[in-house]
């Protein structure tokens, strides 16, 4: 198989979770499989969910999880800046790109009038979308963004539909008339998902893009603009979501990646990569118990199932537990520095047959705390 471009492309609102660290895992053995390249991409545009710490806490999570990327914040590369909000300059042009085909257009609507239709529209029980107002009276819009009025670039969905073939879900279909006509670029002059995910793929060279289950329905919205401005198709895997019983298959159900320093010393990467390595497929039962001896990257998405996974705190504990009982044991010794303070290397040497079996967590070699 040719080498393949993948990338991950988490937003900085918040801190990772299993399900985040699931798709760059995926992404990350698809590309080392092919000798090809992972791309790790900041995706910022939405600054009004900003949270400055979270850019560098994806990083250190990525880091100590060792999916080291080839291109990316603090490696660079020759597609970059890898910063969205760097990157204002491609999304603008990419706008006048498809003003100029028809394939989008400006509106003006104030954010009162769209409620107003929103509502109208529960009212008679129709679907929320735009009513594409502004399409027919783009010379007035000309002159209202002229005299300073606030606009959106809106895309215009063509007629008839979108199909894929998805390398887990198979084909998939949607016609195009049930799709809004998204918003591509907002007032404030910053690109929306649908707009920039389409340019910096197209930009970065990126072959195939592996994503939740969760983005398919977005497909068709960036679909249209993909061939008018790139010209380009992707491969798509789109992998069943994740999350942690009890919960919904959503983030706020998921397990939060360690994003300080005293939980990851207490836990090993294994424990948050080896559960995702197994579970994103059809895998047999005993590779679930020797995952973590080995990184071998899957060979093909057939063998993937497109249902739902879900795990608990106390399975990836137990993950936790045998990783440590197999880790060699100079390897141990120096995990426990830690956790056993004051304690030489021999030390730790005698005490590591006593410790491995009882240890869930790194934290178990410590002094108990006081009753």
């Amino acid at each position: 198989m040719a080498p393949i471009r993948t990338r991950f492309a988490p937003s900085p609102t918040g801190f990772l979770h299993l399900g985040n660290i699931r798709t760059a895992l995926f992404a990350w053995l698809a590309a080392r499989s092919t000798g090809g390249s992972f791309v790790l991409r900041i995706e910022d545009t939405d600054q009004g969910r900003y949270v400055p710490e979270s850019e560098a806490a994806i990083l250190e999570t990525l880091n100590w999880l060792e999916l080291t990327w080839d291109e990316g914040p603090e490696v660079g590369g020759p597609h970059g800046p890898y910063i969205q909000s760097l990157r204002l300059d491609l999304y603008t042009e990419s706008a006048r790109r498809l003003v100029d085909s028809a394939a989008a257009y400006w509106c003006t609507c104030a954010p009162e009038r769209l409620t107003e239709m929103r509502v109208e529209q529960q009212r008679l029980h129709q679907p929320p979308r735009y009513d594409r107002r502004c399409l027919a009276r783009q010379d007035e819009v000309a002159a209202e963004r002229a005299a300073g009025m606030p606009a959106v670039l809106r895309l215009h969905m063509p007629e008839g539909a979108t199909e894929w073939d998805d390398a887990v879900h198979g084909t998939i279909r949607y016609e195009n008339a049930d799709i809004d006509d998204q918003v591509l670029l907002k007032s404030d002059g910053f690109p929306t998902y649908h707009l920039a995910v389409v340019v910096d793929d197209h930009a970065m060279e990126i072959t195939h893009v592996i994503r939740s289950d969760e983005w398919i329905p977005s497909t068709p919205s960036t679909s249209p603009s993909t061939r008018r401005s790139a010209g380009s198709h992707l491969s798509s895997a789109t992998c069943p979501r994740c999350w942690t019983r009890p919960g919904r298959s959503s983030p706020s159900g998921a397990a939060r990646a360690p994003s300080s320093s005293t939980p990851k010393m207490d836990t090993c990467p294994v424990r948050w990569s080896t559960p995702w390595r197994c579970w994103g497929g059809r895998a047999e039962r005993s590779r679930r118990s020797s995952a973590g001896r080995s990184s071998s990257p899957p060979s093909r998405w057939t063998g993937s199932s497109p249902h739902p996974r879900s795990s608990t705190a106390r399975r990836l504990d137990s993950l936790n537990g045998l990783h440590i009982r197999r880790m060699e044991t100079e390897d141990l010794v120096a995990a426990l520095e830690f956790h056993l303070p004051g304690t030489s290397i021999d030390a730790r040497r005698q005490l590591v047959p006593l410790l491995r079996e009882r240890m869930v967590t790194l934290h178990d070699a410590g002094p108990s705390p006081p009753l």
